[in-house]
């Protein structure tokens, strides 16, 4: 993804990028409602309201989770090799 498309994306996605930090080891699903004000708090002018763009939150937040996930608990050791 261009540095442009990427800063795009997260800036539409951003209460869910923000939110996965704020609130780290927790499911989306425990937090969802913390995280509505956030949104309405944060988001531009032209975004959608939370009803529609909680689809997009949840996404940032999966992408975030699946990029970062949990630690590993034993770093520097592949299995495999």
């Amino acid at each position: 993804m261009n540095p442009v498309t990427e800063e795009k994306y997260w800036r539409e996605h951003r209460t869910g990028y923000e939110g996965f930090h704020k609130y780290p080891g927790q499911a989306y699903e425990e937090i969802e409602g913390e995280l509505a004000p956030d949104y309405e708090r944060s988001k531009p002018r032209a975004a959608l309201p939370w009803d529609h763009g909680r689809h997009a939150v949840h996404a940032a937040w999966a992408k975030v989770c699946n990029d970062i996930g949990p630690r590993d608990p034993d770093p520097g050791i592949r299995s495999g090799f």
